[in-house]
């Protein structure tokens, strides 16, 4: 589990105490037209984390931060969950940067959260992993309440770094909120900050913002409480999976 994500955006982006750490890859600064130009690089599963009480979960990927792949038709046959992928449409202006980021996947019902799950994409990602069971199915978490959890990355995701984390809140899907810093009091605390939003016109959806971001060095528990702040997101959440 474990496992460079800079407010490695989500539906996104994807996306102080004793220690701090920097929220992950560095943003890019130049655009390419898109899924043309990330298709090749982002065929691979690379990890998944729990989110939502269970509810869902972040598949990470290898790819631009800005065109991210997303779930599309999502069917399960006991604990096997397929999840067929879509790209950006073809006029997304894609940057040119490339690092892991994460696809919100709701899980179907029936799928046992104390059980391990193999995920299987297809389309725009493919691959299969293994998502570790949980010791005990989380409590209900409240309507739109931020969530976290441990990465578990596959064999092959040598590009995503220990003390990585997947995040998701809700609101705006063209607004999601950006990582400023990551910070700890204890080995067992964490604090996600938010930056400022940049004024823009946001959409009144209320979609997931999955996001990945990497935890101090400091933080060496797995059932650690995670708090957000910043950017309309407030919450306190306890982190899902093990390291």
């Amino acid at each position: 589990m474990g496992g460079a994500l800079a407010g490695l955006p989500v539906a996104l982006l994807l996306l102080a105490g004793c220690g701090t750490s920097s929220p992950g890859a560095a943003s890019a600064t130049s655009s390419e037209s898109a899924a043309s130009s990330t298709s090749a690089a982002a065929t691979a599963l690379a990890g998944a984390a729990w989110l939502d009480a269970g509810h869902g979960v972040a598949v990470v990927s290898m790819g631009s931060s800005t065109c991210v792949p997303q779930a599309g038709h999502i069917t399960a046959s006991g604990q096997t969950v397929t999840v067929a992928f879509t790209e950006p449409t073809a006029t997304t202006p894609c940057t040119s940067d490339f690092g892991p980021r994460a696809s919100y996947v709701p899980l179907p019902s029936g799928v046992d959260v104390t059980k391990a799950v193999q995920i299987v994409g297809t389309g725009a990602l493919g691959g299969t992993l293994t998502l570790s069971a949980l010791s005990a199915a989380p409590a209900p978490a409240g309507e739109n309440t931020p969530s976290a959890g441990w990465v578990e990355t596959s064999p092959q995701a040598s590009d995503v770094p220990q003390g990585s984390f997947a995040f998701v809140t809700w609101g705006s899907s063209t607004c999601p909120p950006t990582v400023g810093s990551v910070s700890s009091k204890s080995a067992g605390t964490l604090t996600v900050t938010f930056a400022a939003p940049k004024t823009a016109a946001c959409t009144m959806d209320m979609a997931p913002r999955v996001g990945l971001t990497v935890a101090p060095a400091t933080v060496t528990a797995s059932d650690v409480r995670v708090s957000f702040l910043g950017a309309h997101v407030t919450g306190t959440t306890t982190m899902l999976g093990t390291r």
